[in-house]
């Protein structure tokens, strides 16, 4: 049987290459005997902390112990939430006696008492959380809705404090964002322990979440393990200032959370915890996160809770529409409009396109002047609610009705007491008979206008259509004066990271040498190579340090690939993985050391799909080390050929014809864990990879692992 294992060796070429990341697990016994939630988590690794026996929830999220099972704690990290796909970057810990592990759970680990949990929460007293699953189910339907809601609000929570965090200090890693949430939940439940009522109904008391983010910063800058990176920028930063920054968007995610319908709570959730939306502005404006609370940092604060409420309802498909600062035109008290410049004629009218809606109508009269203008105010001295410009968020949005596109509208803001105060900016419609919504960044002010001040308070505002041009006698609507998201907060570039030189490595076969890059392994032509391989041909890796960046003590690597192979019918493919790998950084560069304790398996299907296999691979992996330099003008050169060809003759009992291979394969390989970027700083794309990890006696899949993570995705041609 031809069987595609060109890469088969995954467990043992992935640590010397240190370029193939990923997790995997050993073998979970079935049936399950408890289960790890944020949704239900697969691939989750769960240990016995008493004996520190490790098992991997399945595809379901359920794990067991084999008998006489788990008499101790039990802690979980890595795997993915079933419900959202996401990866769960967080540490789930459960005390003895649970079936359950879940981030309340957590709290009950970390001393607060099982009454103390149910009543901050607002939960009816007598749940059993330690063996009550939130994530259940009967018929389609959750049997507690008001649990799972809770739980997922108690992981936001912990989430949004650990990324802004960690974001300070530029770690992304697995391992490192793990440490920082474990003592995020730390200090959560010394906090919670203290009393007070964080849920109440559909509500999320700000006050908590301030002391909650407070006291996240203070224990992660204190904690021993934590990257050096992320004390350096906390030393730097005001606790009270970044809770106060914080809290306002975390409470309306949290809320968002709690309000959402039974049917709608997956798709809220999944839209709540991938937005990085808070650690990217706290990145963004970390200068000022060093003052301590003053007007200036609560208008971040109110600037990013409009960007946390813009973010949930463009992704939820609604309008972006009354945000924070907005003028509805729907309000109980109707906004004034004032008309200046030659007899301009302003008032508010039922939309005349929708047929409902209220919406500000202008009319331009003949003759009148070239900044002829309305204002809109909400309170006395024609003013609005006061603007919350700051640093990446100078945005506007008006949604308007021109009869021509091509023209100019202009915004403009004051100080409603001062009136030498002033920032005008413009936007140009681009349709003519139709409503859209046009955005005014204030960082670009119209040509002879002042500049942008972010210490200003701007609490009046003027609409001027086709400004610079006299009346015509032209009618324009206009709606929703919003504080806008702004745009696109985009975080520094990395400074401190490793790379493969060129983005290329090559294969060396005695003098002759072949450059191969990762646009063209990732081309759907891919990459051709020789096979089978020479055994003295070698890969030659150029790897180069960016900048400085640090390793956590005691950092363990991963590694998960996986190859399919491509033709009409072809069902040839495998996958393999190699976790708990040490990992040093020295003067030279990378030490790299596999453990006894590591684990590496090859799950193998022929191509005609009849031979299916798992095969450990741990013992021919432990012992191996390798340093991989990064001193500027060294290369790396591993033996390639030598290391397939073992690995070839370690399967060859299990599949023969392996020489034979002619073709095209797909590889797809996961990093975790290892600041490894293309060689312009950017990320590399995100790549799942499922590893089978039992079979029954028929060859189907029982329990498998999904790793997912930065890697790649490209095309191998076997050929003569």
């Amino acid at each position: 049987m031809s069987f595609v294992l060109r890469l088969t060796p995954a467990a043992a070429a992935c640590v010397l290459l240190v370029a193939c990341g990923g997790g995997s697990p050993t073998s979970p016994p079935l049936p399950s005997g408890g289960i790890a939630v944020d949704g239900p988590l697969s691939g989750m690794t769960v240990v016995c902390d008493g004996n520190g026996v490790s098992v991997i929830t399945n595809g379901a999220g359920n794990f067991t112990f084999a008998a006489p099972g788990c008499a101790s704690s039990m802690t979980g990290r890595g795997g993915v939430d079933i419900d959202t796909t996401l990866p769960f970057r967080g540490v789930l810990k459960a005390p003895a006696g649970s079936t359950v592990l879940s981030p309340l759970t957590t709290l009950l680990s970390e001393g607060m008492s099982q009454a103390q949990v149910l009543g901050m929460l607002g939960l009816p007293a007598g749940i059993d959380l330690q063996n009550t699953d939130p994530s259940l189910k009967s018929g389609g339907v959750l049997v507690n809705p008001d649990l799972m809601k809770r739980t997922l609000v108690v992981e936001q929570l912990l989430q949004t404090a650990t990324e802004a965090v960690a974001s300070l200090g530029g770690v992304t890693g697995n391992a490192e964002l793990q440490l920082i949430y474990g003592e995020v939940a730390a200090s959560a439940a010394v906090l919670l322990k203290g009393g007070g009522t964080l849920v109440s109904g559909s509500t999320v008391d700000l006050s908590l979440v301030t002391s909650l983010m407070k006291a996240a910063t203070q224990r992660v800058a204190q904690a021993a393990g934590v990257a050096a990176s992320v004390k350096t920028a906390l030393a730097a930063i005001n606790a009270d200032t970044l809770a106060q920054v914080v809290a306002g968007p975390a409470k309306v995610q949290a809320e968002a959370l709690l309000k959402s319908s039974n049917a709608d709570l997956v798709s809220v959730a999944k839209l709540v915890q991938s937005d990085q939306s808070i650690a990217n502005f706290v990145k963004a404006n970390v200068t000022a996160l060093g003052s301590p609370p003053s007007a200036a940092t609560a208008t971040l604060a109110t600037t990013l809770t409009a960007q946390a409420t813009a973010n949930l309802s463009a992704g939820s498909g609604a309008p972006v529409t009354a945000l924070a600062l907005a003028v509805t035109f729907e309000e109980t008290t109707a906004p004034v409009l004032t008309g200046f410049g030659g007899a301009e004629d302003s008032s508010v009218v039922t939309d005349p396109v929708a047929g409902t809606g209220k919406v500000a109508k202008v009319v331009k009269v003949a003759g009148s002047e070239v900044w002829a203008g309305t204002t809109v105010s909400t309170g006395a001295n024609l003013s609005i609610a006061t603007v919350p410009f700051a640093t990446g968020a100078t945005s506007m949005n008006l949604r308007v009705w021109s009869p021509d596109k091509g023209i100019p509208v202009r915004l403009k803001l004051e100080n409603a007491a001062d009136n030498t105060k002033t920032v005008e900016t413009e936007a140009v419609t681009t349709v003519a008979g139709g409503w859209q919504t046009l955005t005014f960044n204030f960082a670009n002010p119209a040509a002879g206008t002042a500049a942008l001040n972010l210490a200003t308070v701007y609490n009046k505002a003027s609409v001027f259509f086709n400004f610079g041009t006299a009346g015509s006698g032209k009618t324009y609507y206009f709606d929703d004066l919003a504080f806008g998201p702004g745009p696109v907060v985009t975080p520094p570039a990395p400074s401190d990271y490793m790379m493969l030189a060129a983005d290329s490595i090559s294969l060396v076969n005695g003098g002759s040498a072949t450059a191969y890059t990762m646009a063209q392994f990732q081309s759907d032509a891919g990459i051709r190579v020789s096979w089978p391989l020479p055994a003295p041909m070698t890969l030659r890796v150029t790897l180069a340090e960016v900048g400085s960046y640090v390793i956590p003590a005691g950092m363990k690597l991963s590694a998960a690939m996986s190859i399919s192979e491509t033709a009409a019918g072809g069902k040839a493919e495998t996958q393999a993985y190699i976790e708990g790998v040490n990992v040093t950084k020295t003067a030279g560069g990378l030490e790299i050391t596999v453990p006894s304790s590591a684990t590496a398996t090859v799950f193998g299907v022929s191509s005609d799909g009849k031979k299916k296999a798992v095969i450990d691979f741990t013992r021919d992996v432990a012992g191996i080390t390798n340093t991989l330099k990064t001193a500027v003008g060294s290369s790396n050169s591993i033996l390639f050929g030598n290391v397939v060809n073992y690995a070839i003759n370690k399967l060859s009992n299990d599949f023969t014809g392996i020489y034979s291979l002619r073709g095209k394969y797909r590889v797809s390989i996961v990093l975790n864990d290892l600041p490894l970027r293309k060689a312009d700083g950017s990320l590399l794309p995100a790549v799942t990879v499922v590893v089978p990890t039992q079979i029954n006696s028929s060859g189907a899949v029982v329990a498998s692992k999904t790793v997912t993570g930065a890697g790649l995705v490209g095309y191998i041609t076997l050929a003569d």
